[in-house]
């Protein structure tokens, strides 16, 4: 027989399957009823020692990493939805050095900070963009005026992060702050902005 430690205040009695082990301690209704065992335990089934089981496997676990949703698109969607897209006039206010520089290297770098996220930043009114400038740059500031394709506009809050991922994600290719003359692309790495285009309005 396997040797067993009995529990403080269970008697044991001899029986013809082995030992019976029998305690008052708990409420009848705590106890095994097993017949085939013929014996009464001293533990609630709460108390009962859990047996080992392998955890899950990490894909059961873990989020997979982010991509397209079922609403969302593609990089080849979003490729065939530009084509399509009519662009639309847009301004952008910067220090005269950075215009100068986007001019002659026919690229836009986006800023590390804004209203909703870090971006390039476009207003439909040249005022606005003029206002809502956040150029740290000296010197005058100059207003360059764009044909950008918008694709589909995510509309977003003040203080909401956006990236090139989310729009993705959500079939989207542009932000514009609710609220505000403000848009906002993460990047160019999809030619939305009509280089060419681009000149010094005022």
């Amino acid at each position: 027989l396997l040797q067993a430690q009995v529990p403080p205040g269970v008697s044991t009695t001899p029986h013809k399957d082995g030992i019976k082990l029998e305690t008052k301690q708990l409420a009848p209704r705590y106890l095994s009823t097993d017949v085939r065992a013929h014996t009464t335990s001293p533990y609630s089934s709460s108390t009962l020692p859990v047996p080992y089981l392998p955890s899950a496997r990490a894909a059961s676990v873990f989020p997979s990493p982010p991509g397209p949703s079922v609403s969302g698109s593609s990089n080849a969607d979003r490729a065939r939805r530009l084509q399509q897209c009519r662009p639309t006039t847009l301004y952008h206010c910067t220090a005269l050095s950075n215009a100068q520089a986007i001019l002659r290297q026919k690229q836009f770098y986006a800023g590390n900070h804004g209203f909703i996220g870090p971006g390039i930043y476009f207003s439909r009114n040249p005022e606005s963009a003029r206002r809502y400038c956040q150029c740290r740059a000296p010197g005058p500031r100059v207003v360059l005026q764009c044909e950008v394709k918008l694709g589909n506009i995510k509309p977003a809050l003040k203080g909401h992060r956006g990236t090139g991922r989310e729009l993705l994600a959500e079939g989207c290719d542009s932000y514009e702050e609710m609220n505000r003359d403000s848009l906002m692309l993460p990047d160019n790495r999809d030619g939305q902005i009509d280089m060419d285009s681009v000149h010094i309005s005022y």
